[in-house]
């Protein structure tokens, strides 16, 4: 287990201690249950993933012009355009 500082706002902290007063948790529950809700609801079965494969360039084989692989944003734009 590990311990670390969250930043909360204000309301946001205020309503926790509330619910885990009123559920009977500890406030670090709610905190694991809610990002476990939160990750899980990403989580797909492979089976279900959307396969994407890059457009090549026709002439050198290379991914579609514009788009460095280095670069998470330009790799996730260029997937939004293709849907």
């Amino acid at each position: 287990m590990s311990r670390t500082t969250v930043r909360l706002p204000e309301s946001l902290l205020i309503r926790t201690k509330e619910e885990a007063s009123r559920s009977g948790k500890t406030f670090t529950t709610l905190i694991e249950e809610g990002l476990r809700l939160l990750l899980s609801k990403n989580e797909r079965p492979a089976a279900e993933r959307t396969k994407y494969t890059f457009q090549r360039n026709s002439e050198q084989g290379l991914p579609q012009s514009g788009v460095n692989l280095n670069s998470n944003s330009q790799i996730s734009d260029a997937m939004e355009r293709v849907k």
